[in-house]
């Protein structure tokens, strides 16, 4: 493990000082399609959502406690005001992650990944509402009532199926409005733990909030599979172990690729990138043979169009900013 770690710094070293500019972006781009292979294993696994959590959360719970004790990275003796921070953001990822693979399962992979790509839209809300770091404008409004029209054509109702000629409704379509909700309680979820990680980057070293998020997970996880019986997990054959242990590496690489590209690369940019996505989800949506609606498409093209409006709006307003 000390040689892998030791090769990984060495690579990221070479690539930043060779290639300052598009380092990031290969990081970025990596991190985008290790995302969108996390969703297609999670798809293609055909366990239930709580123990995909537990699996992932037992190998980045392995992996990082690895690499913090090669890096002597600190676990603990911070004060009780960080670890209840810690805390709170371990709990909303872990009914985040949990809603995400639940979500995941009604809808096609490229549907789940620009569903996820309103995290930004209800961390503006909460910045607007709650946070007063924001106000509400017209062009702001437009944003949202965009994005909104794009998540109703991803809802696929049976009256705009019609409309375009898409009469047949099985059970997965009849699903897809329970598989949106899901997903997009799952990205207000996720927007308050984007709000906690910003006050913790500053408190803590990044290796160690995920460490924390993977043993809240297991705990929790360990505990919903007692209460719940749709949750208890099964004895998974060697297929399905080898996905489960995939999920956990691709997961923790993907996160850790994606914290460098924005410590280092520019916050526009590497967000306009992040939209990229779609394209590995709806590539691999094509080659698992998923029906793919063109309100499906319509939406997506959407929900992207207003997400990129608004990073380029925030931008401008950055740019204006004196330093």
């Amino acid at each position: 493990m000390e040689f892998i770690v030791t090769q990984i710094e060495y690579f990221t070293k070479y690539l930043e000082s060779n290639w300052k500019r598009g380092a990031p972006v290969v990081y970025v781009m990596t991190g985008i399609l290790l995302s969108s292979i996390n969703s297609l294993l999670s798809k293609t696994l055909g366990m239930n959502a709580n123990q995909v959590v537990f699996g992932r959360g037992i190998i980045v719970c392995i992996i990082g406690k690895l690499v913090t004790q090669q890096q002597n990275i600190n676990l603990y003796g911070f004060d009780a005001g960080i670890y209840q921070k810690l805390l709170l953001r371990s709990l909303l990822g872990f009914f985040a992650t949990l809603l995400f693979y639940t979500g995941l399962f009604y809808v096609n992979i490229s549907e789940a990944q620009v569903l996820m790509q309103t995290t930004s839209i209800w961390t503006t809300i909460i910045a607007i509402y709650i946070l007063k770091t924001e106000q509400l404008s017209l062009r702001l409004i437009m944003n949202f009532l965009f994005c909104f029209i794009g998540i109703l054509l991803l809802v696929q109702p049976p009256f705009l199926r019609k409309l375009v000629g898409e009469y047949q409704i099985n059970d997965e379509k009849q699903n897809q409005l329970l598989g949106c909700c899901i997903l997009l309680m799952s990205t207000l979820l996720f927007s308050l733990v984007q709000v906690l990680i910003k006050n913790l980057s500053h408190c803590v070293n990044q290796m160690v909030i995920p460490q924390y998020f993977s043993i809240i997970s297991i705990i929790f996880s360990s505990f919903l599979a007692t209460c719940n019986p749709n949750m208890i997990w099964r004895v998974p054959s060697i297929i399905e172990l080898f996905k489960l242990c995939l999920i956990g590496i691709v997961s923790y690489l993907q996160q850790l690729l994606m914290n460098r590209a924005y410590m280092k690369g520019n916050l526009t940019e590497m967000a306009m990138l992040g939209q990229t996505q779609l394209i590995y989800g709806y590539l691999f949506d094509i080659l698992r043979g998923a029906h793919i609606s063109i309100l499906s498409i319509c939406g997506s093209i959407l929900i992207a169009s207003s997400i990129c409006n608004r990073i380029l709006e925030k931008n401008k307003v950055q740019d204006h900013i004196p330093k």
